[in-house]
């Protein structure tokens, strides 16, 4: 695993947009149904694009009931969206935190990386 300083550089110059365009392509692959397994597979590594996270070792599996894909297309469909907007939200919020420390930000984060 890349070291933390990477990961933060990494997710506060690419991962916030790559990650956003990289849910929305899982988004389409599971709404056209014959490419699910496509979609669950870039949902899954969602993690690696937005801060370098390592792959998962073990698949999950989704059950295959009808329920799912009728919750998919009448709530999920409008849920999904809002909860990663309010994610990437709270993100950048978290990132601007740093910001507002007096002096410089990577001798902050330096710091708060080895009080960890």
């Amino acid at each position: 695993m890349p070291h933390i300083v990477l990961r933060y550089l990494w997710m506060l110059f690419i991962g916030w947009w790559a990650s956003i365009i990289w849910f929305f392509v899982g988004y389409l692959l599971v709404a056209l149904v014959v490419t699910k397994q496509a979609g669950f597979w870039v949902f899954q590594r969602l993690g690696v694009v937005y801060c370098l996270l390592e792959p998962m070792k073990e698949e999950i599996i989704f059950p295959k009931k009808i329920l799912n894909y009728i919750w998919f297309y009448i709530g999920g469909w409008f849920a999904g969206p809002l909860v990663m907007l309010i994610d990437f939200i709270l993100s950048i919020l978290c990132c601007w935190e740093f910001r507002n420390f007096e002096g410089d930000i990577v001798d902050h984060v330096i710091l708060v990386l080895f009080l960890e």
